[in-house]
């Protein structure tokens, strides 16, 4: 994804060549064009003959701008619904953890392993999903998240490295071969809480496309066996809630699996190629026939045919949101978005950790002490700001009539309900 200057009425994008359609379509326009003035300087008089009037091609033309206006809709649309069903995939299994840590109430005074482990498991949930999508099957793109160092930008054209090994990429042509994807995605490396694990990454290797199930039932077996082992002490009907959320969260995955397993139709994309050449080559003999100038020729050549190839590349590049740079969905940015979020659950902003072996994780003891400091700072400032008195004396007139009754609800004692009754007798 590109991220572009607005102010001064956008004037800057002009000078951007980085990710623009606008040279990719410059090849098919000055064949055009150069068609054109051949026409006109060797046989100008001839092509005043064939064309006596242009409402014949104008019809020509309107169909080839509506077969391209059409695909250009349908691109965005496929674009948009990319990205939507990512962010639907990312907040509903951000919600799943987060009541997972909430309904978690065995270890309340420390971070558990269970906690840790299946922080884990849903950092490395998204990875792969996100893999998926892009049809990237390298587990070594998969790498250790650190929260000290910068988020991955957004921004493509801010990749430095890339670009100067890759000076000409996608300039004059959009790449889409495997050599050239595999390089771009070991620059764009998504990062996991913890790291891949030795003993996950020969289970993930068995199975190449179906990984964030694989993972799904990681962490739906991490759940049960918590829940079994006392941990997670709910009602059954509330922690169903959870599951219910990883279904959402998945069903959001398949839906941009399935933008990024079907293609735009290829009856579509072929009718839509041939009438850009008929227009390409039938171009020339137009502005031959109504044009006497030689320069306005081979310009209004150059400009109808760079319009139309040009809609038609926005549409092969917006049409696979997942797949082709530098206009891309950025997503190391969105996983390190995600990671930073699941984090935030268990700290005050970013919690750092480090990892003590292939298999066990802990936090730093300065940030444990941290976060219980500023707890203790906390609560602190809340008692100086409440009439520690008047609270108290409420305290003890609610008390007196309330109780928890076996199912950890209030309820009024009935010896202080009789005594209401009869004050008001």
């Amino acid at each position: 994804m590109i991220v572009y200057d607005k102010t001064l009425w956008g004037v800057k994008i002009l000078f951007r060549v980085y990710g623009s359609p606008f040279p990719r379509a410059i090849p098919f326009a000055l064949a055009s064009a150069f068609a054109a003035l051949a026409v006109e300087l060797f046989a100008a008089d001839e092509a005043h003959s064939w064309w006596l009037h242009p409402y014949p091609y104008q019809v020509f033309s309107f169909i080839v701008g509506f077969i391209l206006v059409f695909r250009s809709n349908s691109a965005y649309q496929r674009f948009w619904e990319g990205r939507t069903t990512i962010q639907i995939m990312s907040s509903k299994w951000a919600d799943a953890l987060t009541q997972l840590l909430v309904f978690d109430s065995t270890s309340p005074d420390h971070v558990s392993e269970f906690e840790i482990e299946i922080l884990h498991l849903f950092s490395l949930l998204h990875a792969v999903a996100l893999q998926r999508l892009r049809r990237d099957m390298d587990l070594d793109n998969l790498v250790l998240h650190d929260s000290s160092v910068e988020a991955p930008t957004t921004d493509a054209t801010r990749l430095k490295g890339w670009r100067r090994k890759h000076p000409f990429s996608n300039i004059f042509v959009l790449q889409t071969s495997n050599h050239h994807k595999d390089a771009y995605f070991h620059w764009q490396k998504l990062p996991v809480i913890g790291g891949l694990l030795q003993e996950e990454s020969a289970l993930l290797q068995n199975s190449v496309w179906e990984r964030p199930s694989i993972v799904l039932s990681w962490v739906q077996t991490a759940t049960f066996n918590r829940s079994r082992n006392g941990g997670l002490q709910v009602p059954p009907p509330i922690l169903t809630r959870v599951y219910q959320e990883l279904s959402n969260g998945m069903l959001g995955f398949e839906q941009g699996r399935k933008i990024a397993d079907t293609p735009f139709p290829f009856i579509s994309s072929q009718m839509a190629l041939v009438l850009l050449v008929l227009h390409m080559l039938s171009v020339p003999l137009l502005m031959a026939a109504w044009i006497d100038e030689t320069w306005l020729v081979f310009l209004m050549a150059f400009l109808s045919v760079w319009t139309y190839w040009t809609l038609n590349e926005v549409a092969r590049d917006l049409e696979d949101p997942f797949l082709h740079d530098p206009n891309e969905l950025p997503f190391p940015a969105l996983q390190h978005s995600f990671n930073t979020r699941l984090i935030s659950v268990l700290g005050y902003g970013v919690t750092p950790y480090s990892r003590i072996s292939e298999s066990r994780y802990k936090w730093t003891r300065n940030t444990k002490d941290g976060a219980e400091q500023n707890a203790r700072e906390f609560l602190e400032i809340q008692k100086t700001n409440i009439d520690s008195v008047a609270l108290e004396e409420e305290y003890k007139k609610n008390s007196a009539s309330l109780r928890v009754d076996g199912t950890g609800r209030f309820s009024m004692d009935s010896s202080s309900l009789h005594d209401e009754t009869k004050s008001v007798d």
